[in-house]
């Protein structure tokens, strides 16, 4: 911080109308005077207060006063073996050295600048130096003079209150406060830049009183003039609260509080105070009153009731609900406790527990009960809680529902549980409840009966460690599991299936399955029924009814077909004796008639009779069976095998056969196919047939009018435990697949 001299011009302090000097007596001694004027500036320089010093051109000291050594702390000896440079703090040093530059240079005669130099023991020395030019004898500049004034106390005051101003600043903004002066009589206001900023208007803004009036919300205006009257009248402080709106068309609630400042004068005409943006109180005491009101309409309006009673019970606060629930007028409970209230066990019951709440310094949940004289014994579960007051009383506060209803509810449902755990208990079939994700929750003891588990190994165990899959062989494991499970849950009612079933020593159960989702408690419940000898009364029909087939076939060949081959032989004789006349070809059109039944009763004949296949010879009846359909038939049937396939035994191999069978005739006679094929194959150890042609198909849930040709084939399947599956399409041909687990066996 400088401020410098041009050359040819002298300090204010010394601009005055030069005079003409006095003429001297011709008796003076200018020798004398001149020691006298030495002598008295050298008084001065030793005794002045002001630091003084005198250096050479190029920094080095020529004489320093008593004041300057004090000031560093050095002796005039140790200075004049210090250059000046060495003293200024290095931040300063450029700045001093420049003036100095231009104070030699004749740019200046003078400069004044603010420094600090460093003390001889280390410490800043704020100082405010006047460094000029001294003439030699002839006039010209030979030395430097500086004149140096210690400002370090000042410095420190400047910076104490530039904190102290930060500091205020800080906490106005934290406590989101504005400040504001108010020069009443000039109208003329200085406020802060967070007080600006509350009520929207620029920083720096001179706000004069109508423009602020004129942002207060309508409503507040006058209470806020009648305030500020009455401290102008009579001196006392503004305390207000008000809305303002901005211009952004926000709202903020202020408090703000003003005091008058005395005048020396007289009447004080200056106002200074602070604003408060308490928006977020204003809307805190708005929320409370909302609650307030809600509540109080929660208790006017909900069954539930309230009260609450001082240390010794007596009532402070009774609900509305309770009131009327007690008949008793309103407020005239005040100062009653329940024994003015309830019967004597009733009240003890209450008081009793009230005990507990104040002793404990907790809350409790508590049924409890009270007779009365219409509904007999009522139940109720109330929440008892402690308060202290901020004056250090005690009370027991409590929230009651009538619970009666329910646990009459709950007992009835108790008894219904029982009955159902009787009714599982007892129960023929296996039934299980299962989570959603497959997780066993639990089991009936026809459960552990069917599949040799306890039920203590089941629990907690998937479903798919007894349900190994749906009836398809080919789906075994754990994802079948998973996709039977999601069949059930996905379903919107009851799903019935076959399934197959795994005993603990590992035989495989045919079991008919019934399951439903509970899907409010996330879980499904599942009952299994064993139809092993169902399954075994089936393939006794099956043989009962291949007896018969066998029977008639053979009734057919032998009575039937005999008599045709009679017929034919008649028709034969009587044709040779009809030749040459019109009766011939009549005759001739018998024989041919009668031909033809021959040949459709045989072909009756062996389907009915029992085809005695062995497990080696399936892939070569299957074989002729195609070829005979195709001479049979205007349809090209072709018969695929797979190498290497062996059936596991003849029953599998004969039910396969007469599935085909049945297949290919649905097929031939129902679709109007142009080919249908055939296959034998084998996978993992499963056996699988196919039959598929290029006919008409039929819609899903249709069975393309051979309703009892399939069922036959599913009862077949069911026999041999294969998974029989029906797959077509309007237009796309029909597939008919049947899969036996376990159905081919190694060579």
């Amino acid at each position: 911080m400088t401020r410098s001299q041009k050359p040819g011009s002298e300090p204010m302090a010394t601009r005055r109308r030069a005079r003409p000097p006095a003429k001297r007596p011709a008796t003076a001694r200018p020798t004398a005077r001149v020691s006298e004027s030495e002598q008295r500036f050298r008084a001065i320089f030793a005794n002045a207060a002001t630091a003084i010093a005198i250096t050479d051109w190029e920094g080095g000291f020529e004489l320093c006063n008593p004041a300057y050594c004090a000031l560093l702390g050095y002796g005039e000896d140790e200075l004049r073996h210090l250059h000046f440079e060495s003293l200024v703090h290095p931040e300063d040093l450029a700045a001093n050295v420049a003036e100095n530059q231009r104070l030699k240079q004749g740019e200046c005669s003078f400069f004044v600048i603010e420094n600090r130099y460093v003390h001889k023991q280390g410490h800043v020395v704020w100082v405010q130096k006047f460094v000029s030019t001294l003439p030699d004898s002839r006039g010209r500049p030979a030395h430097v003079l500086a004149l140096v004034t210690d400002i370090t106390e000042r410095r420190r005051a400047a910076a104490a209150l530039r904190e102290s101003e930060e500091r205020l600043r800080v906490v106005l903004r934290a406590a989101r406060c504005g400040a504001w002066d108010w020069d009443v009589e000039r109208d003329d206001a200085w406020w802060s830049d967070e007080l600006c900023d509350m009520w929207g208007f620029p920083r720096g803004e001179r706000v004069p009183s109508d423009k602020a009036l004129a942002a207060i919300h309508p409503d507040d205006l006058g209470e806020i003039r009648a305030a500020m009257e009455e401290a102008a009248r009579t001196g006392v402080d503004l305390r207000c609260e008000f809305r303002v709106r901005r211009a952004d068309g926000s709202e903020v609630w202020l408090s703000s509080y003003g005091r008058l400042t005395p005048h020396p004068l007289g009447r004080s005409t200056r106002m200074v105070g602070i604003s408060v943006d308490v928006t977020a109180r204003k809307r805190a005491e708005h929320e409370a009153r909302e609650s307030e009101h809600r509540l109080h309409a929660f208790f006017e309006h909900s069954s539930v009731v309230a009260w609450m009673k001082d240390e010794v019970g007596r009532y402070v606060f009774m609900s509305r609900v309770l009131e009327r629930r007690l008949g008793i007028p309103r407020e005239s409970w005040r100062g009653m406790s329940d024994f003015d209230l309830f019967p004597v066990e009733v009240a003890e019951q209450f008081r009793r527990h009230d005990r507990v709440v104040l002793e404990a310094g907790r809350a409790i949940e508590i049924v409890e009960e009270e007779v009365t004289p219409d509904r007999g014994r009522v139940s109720w579960l109330n929440s008892k809680f402690p308060y202290t007051s901020a004056s250090g009383e005690r009370f027991v506060g409590g929230l009651g529902v009538d619970v009666s209803e329910r646990i009459r509810a709950t007992e009835q449902l108790r008894d219904r549980e029982a009955r159902l755990t009787a009714i599982l208990e007892t129960a023929a079939e296996a039934i299980l409840t299962l989570h959603v994700d497959g997780r066993i929750d639990s089991v009936n003891p026809a459960t552990e009966k069917l599949f040799g588990y306890a039920a203590g190994e089941l629990v907690g165990e998937s479903i798919t460690r007894l349900v190994t899959a749906p009836a398809n062989p080919l789906a075994l494991g754990a994802a079948a599991g998973t996709r039977l499970l999601e069949d059930w849950v996905s379903a919107h009612g009851p799903v019935d299936r076959e399934v197959t079933g795994r005993h603990r020593d590992g035989r495989l159960i045919a079991l008919a399955v019934s399951a439903a989702a509970l899907r409010e408690h996330q879980a499904v419940v599942a009952m299994f029924r064993d139809l092993t000898r169902q399954k075994e009364l089936e393939a006794e029909v099956l043989d009962i009814a291949a007896l018969e087939q066998g029977r008639l076939g053979q009734e057919l060949h032998d009575d039937l077909a005999q008599e045709l081959t009679g017929i034919r032989l008649l028709a034969g004789a009587l044709a040779k004796r009809v030749a040459g006349r019109e009766e011939e070809a009549l005759a001739a059109k018998v024989m041919e008639t009668v031909a033809r039944a021959q040949q459709r009763v045989r072909a009756i004949a062996r389907g009915l009779v029992p085809l005695a296949v062995e497990p080696e010879t399936l892939p070569d009846a299957l074989e002729e069976l195609v070829a005979r359909a195709a001479e049979q038939s205007a349809v090209e049937c072709r018969f695929e095998r797979q190498e290497d396939v062996r059936v596991r035994d003849g029953i599998v191999a004969t039910h396969l056969l007469k599935i085909a069978q049945e297949a290919l005739h649905n097929a031939i006679r129902h679709a109007r196919p142009r080919h249908v094929w055939v296959r034998l194959g084998a996978e993992g150890g499963h056996l699988m047939l196919s039959v598929r042609d290029d006919g008409d198909g039929f819609p899903a849930g249709d069975d393309g009018g051979a309703g009892l040709g399939l069922k036959l084939m599913r009862d077949r399947a069911g026999v041999i435990g294969a998974h029989l599956a029906v797959e077509s399409r309007p237009g796309d041909g029909t597939r008919v697949s049947c899969v036996v687990a376990d159905g081919a066996r190694g060579g």
